[in-house]
C-alpha cells in the first residue's frame, strides 16, 4: 500500500475510491479512474481495488485553490 508520512512524520494510510474521489470533486468515478491511468495523481490497486490515497485529494484541492487564486 502507499503509505506518505504527515507533518508529525506518522505513517498516512488513508485512501479513497475512484467513486468516493469522483463524488467528492463533483465528477464521475471514470474521470477519476481516468487520472489514476493517465498518471495524474498516485494510486495503488489492492486486490484488483484502485486506492488513492489522501493526500493525493489533498494535493488536487491545495492545486485547484491555487488556480482560483
Amino acid at each position: 500500500m502507499y503509505n506518505t508520512h504527515n507533518e508529525v512524520g506518522e505513517v498516512d494510510n488513508r485512501t479513497i475510491s475512484p467513486k468516493e474521489l469522483g463524488a467528492l470533486l463533483g465528477k464521475s468515478a471514470e474521470w477519476a479512474r481516468s487520472l489514476v491511468r493517465n498518471g495524474r495523481i498516485k494510486a495503488t490497486k489492492d486486490f484488483g481495488c484502485i486506492m488513492i490515497p489522501i493526500t493525493e485529494v489533498d494535493r488536487i484541492l491545495s492545486e485547484a485553490e491555487r488556480r482560483e487564486g
